[in-house]
């Protein structure tokens, strides 16, 4: 998908602040001053805040989801599959906090929450397919996805704040194997 250079501009940044402050962050007169345009610039490219927001969540989605997954794909051991993807979540923990405030937005905002139900069933399925590729049973691979699920969502809710993780489990990749169910 091809988009105006300035139009992606304010999608980073709009990803950037709602990352870190949810829907409060996405103030059109605070992110003009700090791309140092007039707010008649926002408007040029969007015709309302809620558009914007649309096109926010597309961005993110395609940026967050599906190049994450396709980034990964290739790998044909599941293990290794699973620890490249957990690496890229660990490496822009920007995109999961993004996925965390939308969460929490599409709460109360009916227009967000297709986004999520877009970006749940694209991961859900992403994530299973990495334990069936394992020879997990359905039952063993839906569980697994949902505890991989869990554990990084719940890393990021506690980590937002801080800026280094005092979270992170010091298990071994051993460890991690056995409690992901993944055989040697």
């Amino acid at each position: 998908m091809l988009r105006n250079p300035k139009v992606v501009n304010w999608l980073e940044l709009g990803k950037k602040r709602f990352a870190d402050a949810g829907i409060v962050g996405i103030n059109i007169p605070e992110m003009s001053k700090e791309m140092g345009v007039a707010k008649s610039s926002f408007y040029f490219f969007f015709n309302s805040k809620e558009e914007y927001l649309n096109q926010l969540f597309a961005f993110w989605e395609m940026e967050g989801t599906d190049r994450l997954m396709a980034m990964v794909n290739h790998i044909t051991d599941p293990a290794k599959r699973f620890f490249a993807l957990g690496k890229m979540i660990e490496g822009n923990l920007e995109n999961e906090f993004f996925y965390f405030q939308l969460k929490l937005y599409a709460g109360n905002h009916d227009h967000a929450k297709k986004f999520v139900e877009s970006v749940d069933q694209k991961r859900k399925i992403f994530g299973t397919s990495i334990f069936k590729d394992a020879g997990q049973s359905d039952e063993d691979a839906e569980f697994h996805r949902t505890y991989m699920k869990v554990f990084f969502l719940g890393r990021i809710a506690l980590m937002m704040g801080h800026d280094t993780d005092p979270y992170y489990p010091n298990f071994t990749k051993e460890e991690i194997l056995k409690l992901f169910g993944f055989k040697k």
